[in-house]
């Protein structure tokens, strides 16, 4: 215990003693720091609050459920239909229909749109180059370019989309950082028409073969018990198709948005100042400290042995 209290006075001692050295590397690293949040691209977070809208399709009570099973009849018994809004939000198919737009795709991958030759071209530029060459120096093999399409806005949503379910409401947020809050407050709102679309269509087609199982069932039935049941059910699936035949948004409702923050959310000037200052304290530390045992080591002589020549 004595042996790491003399170590931390040591190293305390040489702290203080090259303050100098360590003032000069956080103003440094301050500086630094400046200038990266003056050329730093600004990304802008749009979001949109949604809630589950309420399903028509009541479940059946355990007691007509166990009737419903006795009687051979299939109760469909899916996840939420919110629930698989959620999950299309990242998948290939809604992707595919939004790769359709042109204007969309043109914003999203600005880099890889030619204005002068209207068509798509592969990335060109300093900083491409760059990373094709750390690619090629640590062993990569770059992917040869493909024009942008449903699977590589696959490969971008599926990183970009952030999707908050809060704990004490029905309420979930999903968000999108872009360096255009315009073009992210358009893909949100793209994004959830072409979700509930393709839902509302699976449920059209869903329901439909549904009741005409249950029709037939209910022509086979001949027990008053399990006739009222296939009713229900059939009631039921009905209005679940009615709702998705409509005009109005199927799996949500919209609380708040698409909308987008006023101010940038990266880079955060206050955090990049901290941690400038925080690295140029290590580093301003270890330089001291280096220095010092490089002070204290032995001068090699003439003699080659650290000790001084007779004279």
């Amino acid at each position: 215990m004595a042996d790491r209290h003399i170590v931390v006075e040591n190293v305390l001692r040489r702290m203080v003693s090259g303050w100098r050295v360590i003032v000069l590397m956080i103003a440094l690293c301050i500086i630094l720091a400046v200038a990266y949040l003056h050329f730093a691209q600004r990304k802008y977070t749009a979001y949109v609050q949604l809630v589950p809208v309420s399903s028509s399709q009541s479940k059946l009570p355990g007691n007509l459920l166990g009737l419903a099973g006795a009687a051979g009849i299939q109760v469909n018994g899916e996840e939420s239909e919110f629930t698989q809004f959620l999950e299309l939000l990242k998948s290939r198919e809604v992707a595919v229909k939004l790769a359709q737009q042109k204007d969309l795709m043109k914003a999203l991958f600005p880099l890889e749109w030619s204005e002068d030759e209207n068509k798509w071209r592969a990335p060109q530029g300093f900083s491409v180059r760059v990373k094709h060459l750390i690619k090629v120096v640590l062993g990569a093999k770059p992917a040869p370019w493909t024009r942008p399409d449903g699977a590589r806005l696959q490969t971008m949503l599926s990183t970009m989309i952030v999707i908050r379910e809060s704990r004490d409401s029905p309420v979930t947020t999903v968000l999108v950082t872009m360096a255009d809050s315009a073009v992210a407050v358009k893909l949100l709102a793209s994004l959830t028409h072409e979700a509930d679309e393709i839902l509302r269509k699976r449920v059209v087609n869903r329901s439909g073969s549904y009741l005409d199982y249950l029709t037939k069932k209910l022509s086979e039935q001949q027990v008053q018990d399990y006739r009222q049941i296939l009713l229900e059910i059939i009631l039921q699936q009905e209005s679940k198709r009615m709702l998705a035949e409509s005009d109005l948004s199927y799996a949500t409702d919209t609380v708040s948005g698409p909308v987008a923050m006023s101010s940038p959310t990266t880079p955060r000037p206050g955090l990049v100042l901290v941690l400038s200052c925080f690295f140029g304290l290590i580093i301003g530390s270890f330089g001291v400290c280096f220095m010092d045992i490089s002070d204290s080591q032995p001068k090699p002589t003439a003699n080659g042995r650290g000790e001084p020549l007779a004279s």
